[in-house]
């Protein structure tokens, strides 16, 4: 049964502590920067993840990496129109 809140309390600090840091730096930048380049942030993390994954020992697909390719190219694109 300690397992069990060791391991509750291990998610809940982590799900309250990284949301937190997580919010203030969302936040700092959008006062940096604008509303379009702090979105285009939130696009980044599926490639985080996936380098996360293959550091870990996972198989990455081609699909994975064309829409790693798709995200960037939007991503840029985004920035580029409204710049």
């Amino acid at each position: 049964m300690l397992y069990l809140f060791n391991g509750g309390l291990a998610a809940c600090s982590l799900g309250v502590f990284g949301s937190a840091i997580a919010m203030v730096l969302f936040n700092q930048l959008i006062k940096w920067t604008n509303a379009i380049v702090a979105s285009s942030v939130t696009y980044i993390i599926p490639i985080v993840a996936v380098g996360w994954g293959v550091f870990d020992g996972e198989q990455v697909y081609l699909s994975q990496i064309i829409a790693m390719i798709v995200l960037l190219i939007g991503v840029y694109e985004i920035n580029r129109s409204k710049a």
